[in-house]
This record gives structure tokens, C-alpha cells and sequence, in this order.
């Protein structure tokens, strides 16, 4: 597994820390409490116009988001830096993502700007963070994706929601991190243990991949998609939490595009697809673990 950024040990790096995260994180939070209000009030143009309350809600995601990539490449002036393939703008794609921290969001978001499709990300989130003031309210109001873990209950919930993407042709970014969870070196070997149980491959730098939500949505919306990305990130100086963003310097991103016509159509092969996928994924951090770059150019995507 990438090395995680190690705490602050004196009192003045947690005092400056603190005053640095609260001048940070303040603006975000009530920008976004203000954008909550603003998708409230757009509830009522949905019974009367379906496509303005969406294009709405996407300036919504925009406008926030783009905020966040402001800060961080301008203000923080983080590096971003990007390898593997250069991929068009505004396509529609499903995206398979490495989750280490909650910072592994921004390098998604500064990606998707380039892209031009910051304002139709679509994310699979836990379900209990649809109630939470902010993030969670305004998630739900633009018809993301929220499941509970348990497959049996979620497959009717996502079937529907993929039904009406389909039906109103929505362009869109689908965000899956199929390793369910943010990786911890417990995490790890307990993932480690169960993939030789099973004799499934054994990752060193990965969580066993949950594929089930995966093969729905391809089987689903494979009309609707023009490619799947698989994105890794890894920070060179060590995997930061939240608190510790003013530490970094840089995120390294590696983008390799699949188009869509590229993936198996049944299920079973669409999850042994993922797997090759995921085997793939784990040597190429495993080479950032060793070089502290992923291997080939740099691609220059200035923002």
C-alpha cells in the first residue's frame, strides 16, 4: 500500500494546520450550504420542466466543484499531474477509481474540469450521507446513486435510477470506487485474507474489487456510454488526509480509456474483465510505489 502522510508533531505545525484547514474548508462550507438552498428552491421546476431543473442542478455541481479545483490548483497551487492517455472532452463515461482518502475526490474533480464534465459527475455514496446538510442534500437532489452495501436491497433502487438516466439521456460521469471503501493497512490484510480463501488474485496496494454494481451499470447504460476510464491517483509525498492537504504538493493521476464497445457483455466477463483490470491497476502503483511517477510521459493539460 502507498505510504499515508505522517501526522504534525509540534504544537505550532497543529496550530498552523488548524488555522490554514478552518480558512480553507469556511468559504467551501458555506458556499455550499448556499448552493443546498439554491437546488431546495429548484425542486419546484421539476413537475414543469425536467431538463432545466437538471441543467440547473449541473451549474449547481459545477459552480461548487469548480470552487474546490480553484483552491486547491490556484490557491494551493497543487501540481497535478497527469500520464497514461489523453482522453476526449464531454464524452459519457463510467469511472473506476483507486480510494485511499477523501483528497482522491479533488484529483477526480480537477480531471472531469478538464473534461468538461464537472457538472454531470454521478456518484455511487453510502446511503445514510443522503441525509447529511450539504454534500449528502445536494448529492441527493441531483439523482446520484446511494446504496447500502447489501446488493438484494440496492439492485431495485439503482435499476430505477439507471431506467430514468436512460430514458432522459443524460450525459454524465459515473464515479465507482469498487473497492467499496477507503484502503487502511487493516482493511488491506483483511481483503488479502479473503482473496486467498478464495484463491482470488491478492493485491498489495488495492481492496478486493466489488464488481456487482459494476456489471449492472454497464449491462445498463452501456448505450448511454461512450468509454470507461480507469483512474489511478497516488501522492508522491505520502497519501494525505483532509487535515493535511496544505502538505502536498502534488497528485499524480494515470488515466487509461476503454471504449465502451472494448467491454465483454455478460456479467461473469464484464467482473473477470475488472479483476485483469484491477491486477493491472495494482502494478502500476506498485511501480509509483518504487519511482514515485507512473510509468510513460507526462501528459502537459494545463486547467
Amino acid at each position: 500500500m502507498l505510504p499515508r502522510m505522517k501526522k504534525s508533531t509540534t504544537f505550532f505545525d497543529k496550530s498552523k494546520g488548524t488555522f490554514l484547514n478552518f480558512l480553507f474548508y469556511t468559504p467551501l462550507v458555506l458556499l455550499i450550504l448556499f448552493v443546498n438552498a439554491c437546488q431546495v428552491c429548484s425542486l419546484i421546476l421539476r413537475p414543469f420542466s425536467p431538463s432545466l431543473f437538471r441543467r440547473f442542478n449541473w451549474a449547481c455541481g459545477k459552480f461548487w466543484w469548480g470552487c474546490v479545483v480553484f483552491l486547491m490548483e490556484k490557491v494551493r497551487k497543487i501540481q497535478f499531474i497527469f500520464s497514461g492517455e489523453k482522453t476526449p472532452i464531454k464524452e459519457s463515461v463510467a469511472v473506476i477509481a483507486n480510494h485511499q482518502e477523501m483528497v482522491d475526490v479533488t484529483a477526480i474533480f480537477s480531471l472531469a474540469y478538464r473534461k468538461k464534465r464537472l457538472g454531470q459527475l454521478k456518484w455511487f455514496a453510502k446511503d445514510i450521507l443522503k441525509y447529511v446538510p450539504g454534500v449528502g442534500w445536494g448529492l441527493s437532489i441531483a439523482g446520484n446513486f446511494f446504496v447500502k452495501r447489501n446488493w438484494l436491497r440496492d439492485q431495485k433502487r439503482i435499476d430505477h435510477v439507471f431506467a430514468r438516466v436512460l430514458r432522459e439521456k443524460e450525459p454524465m460521469w459515473v464515479i465507482s470506487f469498487l473497492e467499496g471503501t477507503r484502503i487502511t493497512p487493516e482493511k488491506l490484510k483483511l481483503s488479502q485474507q479473503f482473496s486467498r480463501e478464495r484463491r482470488l488474485p491478492v493485491f498489495e496496494h488495492l481492496l478486493t474489487p466489488r464488481t456487482k454494481g459494476f456489471e449492472a451499470m454497464i449491462r445498463s447504460l452501456r448505450s448511454q456510454l461512450d468509454a470507461v476510464y480507469d483512474v489511478t491517483i497516488a501522492f508522491p509525498e505520502g497519501t494525505p488526509s483532509l487535515t493535511q492537504i496544505f502538505r502536498i504538493t502534488k497528485i499524480n493521476i494515470h488515466v487509461r480509456r476503454f471504449p465502451i464497445q472494448a467491454l465483454p457483455f455478460g456479467e461473469k466477463e464484464i467482473g473477470q474483465w475488472v479483476w485483469k483490470l484491477f491486477e493491472e491497476k495494482d502494478e502500476l502503483l506498485k511501480y509509483f510505489n518504487t519511482h514515485k511517477a507512473f510509468p510513460g510521459p507526462i501528459i502537459a493539460d494545463p486547467i
